[in-house]
């Protein structure tokens, strides 16, 4: 599901936040290489935070155009991600969060910024977010194979 991105001018910005020894610390970069995506992910995972990766591309007038990204939202060593193919304000229905890969019922909820999500939709293996993020970060999108764990954010998995 490679976007459409215009492949010349294609650009990946990386934003995260660690919250490690009760000190709030981020970065923010362009093209970075994907040993520091890798490290701040695990460092987000770990100590709870965020990282957002987003794949826009330079206009002729050098001005950055947002296109795809995906993101984590982490609490100490489980997280949520979610992919946003939204490149249009009329596209907001094409959003996606992962889910776990099975048919499993629904078991319970879990509390992330106060909000409660189906448990089936945090990710407790660190390695999942990292096949995502590095699928996203070589592809500039997410492909097929990491897709197929993604479901709309408005047609989630039955709760009963």
């Amino acid at each position: 599901m490679v976007s459409d991105l215009k492949e010349m001018n294609t650009i990946l910005l990386m934003q995260a936040v660690a919250r490690e020894m009760n000190d709030l610390i981020g970065i923010s970069l362009s093209s970075p290489v994907w040993e520091r995506v890798e490290d701040w992910l695990r460092r987000g995972y770990e100590y709870g935070g965020g990282m957002e990766l987003v794949a826009g591309y330079r206009e002729t007038d050098s001005r950055t155009k947002h296109g795809v990204s995906i993101s984590m939202s982490a609490n100490p060593r489980e997280c949520r991600l979610t992919y946003s193919p939204v490149q249009r304000s009329d596209e907001k229905t094409k959003m996606r969060e992962w889910w776990e890969p099975s048919d499993l019922p629904f078991r319970a909820t879990t509390v992330f910024d106060d909000h409660p999500f189906d448990d089936r939709t945090v990710c407790r293996d660190v390695e999942v977010a990292v096949r995502i993020f590095e699928d996203f970060f070589e592809n500039h999108d997410i492909t097929e194979h990491s897709l197929i764990d993604f479901l709309s954010v408005w047609h989630p998995r039955p709760s009963t």
